[in-house]
């Protein structure tokens, strides 16, 4: 109880503690974590930072950038702006470069200026703009120097207000930025580009100018700490204490907090008790003697959680044939394999943290060349979840070739960053691959290495290069998209002792397609009942491997029948309209669940937006309103509930022989009006259909395990469940492979003669005869309804499909498969339900395998069905295998 890694927590809010499961259930999984950290920090006795807070505080200022991060620039070497008046504001006018221009043609003795930014902290001597820069002329001259300086340095703030940029349109269609104070021009920047690229162009000027203002923030900072003590767990028993004294550091604050732990005694006098803490108070001091005692058993007792008195049996709905992903080790049993699924699931509830790059947009850094001088573009493979210190991304590696253009840099990365990332993931490629040292050349050795480590990034990794090789083969090794000649796929390594390597089953032919198949696997692997076990195809060894659960039972059943009815009632209730509700979770994401039935009470109304939907479910919630039972033209029964403002808010899914039914139907179903949970906000396959499903929690069958941000992932989820469901296709077993090759086999085989098999005998001969006078040199092995192998043929088929249940569907797929056999050989057609069909195909591939091929005879010849075509009833009769007529 007091390590929290031993707590898995399912998406229904159950909390499992090793191999024990919490009694209570919680209504979300984001709340069931929340207890789960509770109860560790209780039995592990453990206080949290958390639980310090500042108890005063003292006011204070400080000079922010552009970003709102501290900055340790000074006011005084700012400028202030004054033309921001809701705050104080400073620029950095040392960001720009002011030229005073006093020899203007034709004005001796008039002066003007120029303003353009500093490039990379150096002005350009040559008078141009900086290189994606701007240049800035006066519009007007001055008498002096000092009076053009002012001007100069009044355009600058002028630069800090958007509603000053002016884009004019020239004759030849190429346009100037113009500055303006009160609608007068002060200055312009000829672009020489149209009026789109001019536009955008001014957008990136203000950017550039609002990065060199500062601002000066007022607020108030922590100058005294208190810490909370905490009795009990749940929201609604939680009790919250206060120290009595504060202490001038948060470390003080814990120190004592730990302190009092670790002396459970002083409770009363370090923090505030009240009278109404009694219970809270209880459990924790219950708690604290349950931790020190030496007899556990004291203080527990056993007893079945209510889930588990439902049953011990579930069922599940998946595609085993679509195998998202597999896990590469080997085990010897199917004991070994279970075990190492729990310790994947105990990892992966734990988080899963792989490399994430980004593989567009800033991932490209314009440097010198410094032997010509010459500016490059390099390429680099920058970290979207490794951060610096700082906060920025962390690069982890940039290119040595410089490139002439950004363009022709992403190209390079594009071309080079898997091949780079796979080999970054061995050690023996820091060196002749990877530069340990800043190298960077326009025109590098061909031989020489491809990219080199930043110096900001070895001194964020440890600076030392062993523990920078290390922490980067770690990093580049989880990374999850690998390309095997012109094949992409996805591959997860997970850390343990022995590390679980999970490789997606499907390859791609572009990394888009990959990523997308990897985005895919994380979302199943969010939920651990997507995890199985199987016997590996070919070898004898078990695997562990992914695969979508579609629906999930509900609830659970008592025996492994009562589970395999369930089924049977999924399938049922899938083909009923209506009976599969796209709903959103109180959390927000979106899901959908399975009723056995519509419900008795149906909202007609749908909504455009999900807050109007909302806003119907406030008003709807308890309101009862004006109850009717009315009598239709058909003689028929059905109800209604009119609200005041909203006539037949519900009206009822089904009519009725009687008005005493109809009226029992109506007072069954009043109560789940008057309870929130049952609001289920249900949305529809049109992007603006919201609407309301009344749930009845007792008819709810089936459950979809994954949650989706994305309503259409979820139309695209019941989409596969049903595909799934209503998979067709049919096994065809021909019987002369099953025939036996020795007399050993006799014993297996013999449930598939009529009485005793005849010695395992080839020959044929007649009843009563020593032998056939007829008979030729060869004599024939085939006895007419007795030799059970030869020129006949089982074909298995799913009898629930959506194009197979209807029984005239049946028929015409039986003729078909009748006329398309060859004529010596006749067809036993089985039409097998979910449970038979499951049980068959087990055999059927242990047969296959080579693994007790002979239950799966036995089980072919000895089965009794429920329900047999007719011909294939008589072919039964006929060799005297079970079925319907001879029970």
């Amino acid at each position: 109880m007091a390590d929290r890694s031993n707590y898995s927590v399912a998406a229904d809010g159950t909390i499992t503690v090793g191999n024990a499961i919490l009694a209570d259930k919680y209504p979300t999984e984001e709340y069931a974590n929340t207890i789960a950290d509770r109860l560790s920090a209780l039995f592990g006795q453990r206080p949290s930072p958390r639980d310090v807070f500042a108890s005063a505080f003292a006011q204070t200022t400080r000079l922010v950038d552009y970003s709102k991060r501290s900055t340790a620039r000074t006011a005084d070497t700012l400028t202030r702006n004054t033309l921001a008046t809701d705050t104080e504001q400073y620029i950095d006018q040392d960001a720009f470069r002011i030229d005073i221009n006093d020899t203007i043609a034709d004005k001796p003795g008039r002066v003007d200026y120029s303003l353009q930014p500093v490039a990379n902290g150096q002005a350009v001597a040559n008078g141009q703009p900086a290189p994606n820069g701007y240049k800035f002329q006066a519009a007007d001259d001055y008498d002096t120097r000092d009076a053009a300086m002012a001007g100069a340095k009044e355009l600058i703030l002028l630069l800090t207000v958007p509603a000053n940029y002016y884009v004019e349109e020239g004759v030849a269609g190429t346009c100037t930025i113009w500055i303006t104070n009160a609608g007068r021009k002060v200055a312009g920047y000829a672009t020489g580009q149209p009026q789109a690229e001019s536009a955008a162009l001014a957008s990136k000027i203000q950017d550039q100018v609002r990065r060199q203002l500062y601002t000066v923030q007022t607020g108030s900072e922590p100058s005294r700490w208190k810490f909370h003590f905490y009795l009990g767990f749940e929201d609604a028993g939680r009790v919250t204490l206060d120290s009595k004294a504060d202490y001038e550091s948060s470390a003080a604050a814990m120190d004592a907090l730990r302190a009092l732990w670790s002396k459970p005694e002083d409770l009363a006098s370090v923090v505030e008790v009240g009278t109404s803490d009694v219970s809270g108070l209880k459990l924790y001091q219950d708690i604290q003697k349950a931790v020190g005692s030496e007899n556990p058993a004291d203080y527990t007792e056993i007893r079945m959680d209510p889930v588990s008195q439902q049953g011990q049996y579930s069922w599940l709905c998946t595609d085993v044939d679509q195998r998202v992903a597999f896990c590469t080790q080997d085990y010897p049993d199917q004991a070994s394999a279970d075990a190492a699924k729990e310790r994947l699931s105990d990892l992966i509830t734990q988080g899963i943290k792989y490399l994430e790059v980004c593989v567009d947009g800033r991932i490209t850094r314009k440097r010198r060349d410094p032997v010509t001088g010459v500016f490059g573009y390099h390429w680099q493979i920058k970290s979207h979840n490794y951060y610096y210190s700082s906060g920025r991304q962390l690069i982890l590696f940039e290119s040595v070739k410089g490139y002439p253009s950004e363009d022709e840099a992403k190209q390079a990365f594009t071309a080079a960053y898997l091949m780079l990332l796979e080999g970054a993931g061995l050690e023996s490629n820091y060196g002749p691959l990877i530069s340990l040292t800043e190298v960077f050349s326009n025109n590098p050795p061909p031989d020489g290495p491809l990219v080199y480590i930043p110096k900001e990034t070895k001194v964020s990794l440890g600076g030392a290069d062993a523990d920078v090789i290390a922490r980067l083969v770690a990093m580049t090794g989880a990374y999850p998209i690998k390309k095997s000649g012109d094949i992409y796929y996805c591959s997860l390594t997970i850390p343990d002792t022995t590390p679980f390597v999970l490789k997606c089953a499907c390859q791609h032919k572009t990394i888009a397609e990959a990523q997308l198949d990897f985005a895919y696997l994380m979302s199943l692997l969010r939920n651990p009942v997507n995890l199985f076990t199987e016997l590996a195809s070919g070898a004898p060894v078990y695997h562990i491997y992914v695969a979508e659960v579609l629906a999930l039972s509900a609830g659970r059943f008592k025996t492994e029948d009562d589970a395999w009815t369930g089924v049977d009632g999924y399938i049922s209730a899938l083909r009923i309209e209506g009976t599969i509700v796209d709903y959103r979770k109180t959390d927000c994401s979106n899901s959908f669940l399975v009723v056995g039935g519509l419900p008795v009470l149906k909202h007609p109304y749908t909504y455009s937006t999900p807050g109007q939907r909302d806003a119907a479910i406030a008003t709807l919630i308890g309101q009862t309103g004006t109850q009717s039972v009315v009598q239709g033209r058909d003689g028929r029964w059905s109800i209604a509930i009119d609200l005041t403002d909203m006539p037949e808010a519900w009206i009822g899914t089904a009519t009725y022989d009687s008005q005493a039914s109809a009226q029992a139907a109506l007072d069954g179903a009043l109560p789940l009006v008057s309870v929130a949970a049952n609001f289920l906000p249900e949305f529809g396959c049109d992007c603006r259909s919201f609407g309301i499903f009344l749930l009845d929690p007792g008819t709810v069958i089936a459950v979809h395990p994954q949650s989706y941000n994305a309503r259409e992932a979820v139309v695209a989820a019941v989409c596969r469940m049903k595909k799934a469901v209503n998979t067709e296709g049919l096994h065809l077993i021909e019987h002369i492979l099953l025939r036996h090759s020795d007399k050993a086999d006799c014993a297996c085989l013999g449930v598939a003669y009529c009485g005793e098999p005849p010695a395992c005998s080839y020959d044929w001969t007649l009843p009563d005869a020593d032998a056939d006078p007829c008979a030729p040199v060869v004599s024939p092995t085939f006895i007419p309804g007795n030799d059970p192998w030869s020129f006949i043929a089982t074909v298995v088929l799913p009898a629930w499909p959506e194009k197979f249940y209807p029984p005239d569907n049946k028929l015409v797929l039986e003729n078909a498969l009748y006329r398309e056999a060859p004529a010596h050989v006749m067809l036993r057609v089985l039409w097998l339900d979910p449970k038979d069909c499951h049980q068959f195909e087990t055999r059927y591939k242990g047969w296959l395998a080579g693994n007790n091929g002979c239950d799966f005879i036995q089980y072919l010849f000895n089965t009794r069905w429920d329900a047999l075509p007719a011909f294939s009833g008589q072919v039964s009769e006929l060799y005297c295998w079970p079925h319907p007529q001879n029970q």
